[in-house]
């Protein structure tokens, strides 16, 4: 009995964490947020990871997509990468989807994460 109160309490204590590092993000649109996206660099270019999560118990909007841009010195994109968000956060009780992209391009300069739904809205996050 002493285990199964252990394995709760860890369980608990492992969704907090997961949800308090998920509300981190102040971007979200039609129901979902995206969370803070995260760069690094390989020999193959940029790698970002991130995640897109539910507000409410079910999307109000869907995912039109999720893509990685790098912006020039002016704020235009110079180069973009799509991420692949799996199916699964349309899943009942799925809280987030997580995309891990490898771009072809090395990040000299900005890069930024946009998610948009499909009702037109639209947010950006700076990968850090």
């Amino acid at each position: 009995m002493k285990a199964f109160a252990a394995a709760l309490a860890t369980l608990a204590l492992s969704a907090a964490g997961t949800q308090a590092w998920a509300n981190a993000s102040a971007a979200s649109a039609g129901g979902l947020s995206l969370t803070q996206p995260v760069l690094s660099q390989d020999a193959g270019g940029a790698r970002v990871q991130g995640a897109v999560c539910r507000t409410g118990p079910v999307p109000v909007a869907g995912i039109d997509g999720v893509t990685i841009e790098q912006l020039g010195a002016d704020g235009a994109v110079t180069a973009q990468a799509p991420a692949h968000v799996p199916a699964s956060l349309r899943v009942r009780g799925a809280k987030c989807a997580y995309y891990n992209v490898q771009t072809a391009w090395t990040a000299t300069s900005p890069v930024q994460v946009c998610l948009a739904a499909d009702r037109g809205a639209r947010v950006c996050l700076p990968a850090k």
